[in-house]
């Protein structure tokens, strides 16, 4: 009888050692945590879109600004501009007027 119990006793122990050794594989938490990062990644992803966006607008309007300074000296200027000045000022009416 104790033989029959020492056996059941070895085979339950070799049971559980074998089910420890069948946890979770590594990888289970790592691609759950995987799955939900998308989400975080994409609202990144748009804020940083929107920020572009900004920027874009932002050097367009300083770009235009810096064009009409240039203009507005050109205009200024008292004395007669010379044929390359001249030219430029042609260019930015046009460039300006037409944006």
């Amino acid at each position: 009888m104790k033989e029959v119990l020492k056996k059941k006793s070895v085979k339950t122990v070799e049971i559980l050692q074998a089910l420890n050794q069948l946890k979770r594989p590594p990888g289970v938490k790592a691609s759950k945590a995987r799955g939900k990062k998308p989400v975080a990644e994409e609202k990144a992803m748009k804020e940083f879109e929107t920020m572009w966006s900004i920027r874009q607008q932002d050097l367009a309007q300083k770009e235009r600004l810096s064009k009409m300074r240039l203009l507005d000296s050109r205009i200024a200027k008292k004395e007669p501009l010379v044929e390359y000045e001249e030219e430029l000022k042609k260019k930015l009416i046009n460039e300006l007027l037409l944006s």
